[in-house]
């Protein structure tokens, strides 16, 4: 059958449009490359040759793809160098992150704060090193983390459920008028993804041998997160019920690794709705001392002076 002409016209125009989504798909991607080559080598220039913290350089890409040109934002850059000399930078109020960009330093695992809850995907590697989910990258609850020299820029799956507060847990189907979140234990081994949920979740749906899938076993759930094992394949959805109380023992498992690379200043975002951090792990030689090597400021922390450490909310009953 497939020897008609009226096959043959069809296949090829599949083809065909393959064809042009891989050039396009290649055409963006080859777009980044320039972009973030340009913002890189103008931050270098106009700062003593310093790398351009994450960030900053979300913030500046996602400058170009709103209109501004390379020369507009070197003069930014300089701006801010002149009028901000010592104080910690920020963006321009109002602007909110859609990507993110992490870097695993010195081919250590890092943890970077997700400007989004639904589902994470690499949309550009920077890094020559591979960038391999549950590998070398891969996520928990609002947080992206990236190991073994992957850098890369994160985005969220598109299609996913979600409200108008903002997005909610990605898969592609409902369940009523619930969105439903896919986590699959591939090989059998230990996953965790991220709901976006504060409350509860139930098993909607099993992608595998339902046996594989028992609560407290080889499935639970932590505040945000829901966690599969042992080969355990579901859907999971709000089951409506609220979620664990803010008491004295409340354990939030909101975590944030920050780090001052080669002894420079640097700044990690802080959600505030988990209180004021506190120093849980200290992973540098040089001392993390609040006040001298580290602190929070309105959002952020930062780390100074060789200072890397993992930080959790004061309110977190346990580090780890």
């Amino acid at each position: 059958m497939f020897k008609s002409p009226v096959y043959k016209a069809m296949f090829a125009v599949l083809f065909a449009c393959a064809g042009l989504m891989q050039l396009n798909d290649a055409h963006a991607q080859n777009a980044t490359r320039d972009q973030i080559r340009a913002i890189e080598s103008e931050y270098a220039r106009i700062n003593n040759n310093r790398e351009i913290p994450d960030d900053q350089l979300e913030y500046y890409l996602d400058r170009l793809n709103s209109g501004q040109t390379i020369t507009q934002i070197s003069r930014e850059m300089d701006s801010v160098r002149r009028a901000k000399a010592g104080n910690p930078w920020r963006p321009q109020t109002g602007w909110v992150a859609r990507e993110l960009i992490c870097t695993s330093i010195d081919n250590r695992y890092r943890e970077c704060a997700a400007p989004f809850h639904g589902r994470a995907v690499v949309t550009y590697q920077i890094s020559q090193s591979s960038c391999i989910e549950d590998q070398s990258w891969g996520q928990k609850q609002g947080m992206i983390w990236v190991d073994r020299g992957c850098r890369a820029r994160f985005g969220m799956v598109v299609g996913g459920g979600g409200s108008d507060n903002g997005p909610g847990p990605v898969g592609g189907m409902s369940h009523g008028n619930r969105a439903l979140l896919s986590c699959q234990s591939k090989r059998g081994g230990y996953k965790e993804c991220a709901t976006g949920i504060r409350g509860r979740v139930e098993l909607v749906n099993s992608l595998g041998n339902s046996a594989n899938c028992i609560e407290h076993r080889t499935w639970g759930q932590r505040t945000g997160t829901v966690w599969v094992t042992r080969g355990c394949r579901a859907e999971f959805a709000s089951d409506g019920r609220p979620g664990p109380r803010d008491d004295g023992n409340w354990n939030s498992g909101y975590a944030v690794t920050c780090t001052s690379h080669r002894g420079n200043r640097g700044e990690c975002e802080w959600d505030r709705r988990y209180g004021r951090p506190r120093l849980a792990e200290s992973y540098s030689r040089n001392a993390c001392i609040e006040g001298n090597s580290w602190g929070y400021d309105n959002g952020f922390l930062w780390v100074d002076d060789g200072c890397r450490a993992r930080f959790v909310s004061a309110r977190t009953s346990f580090g780890r």
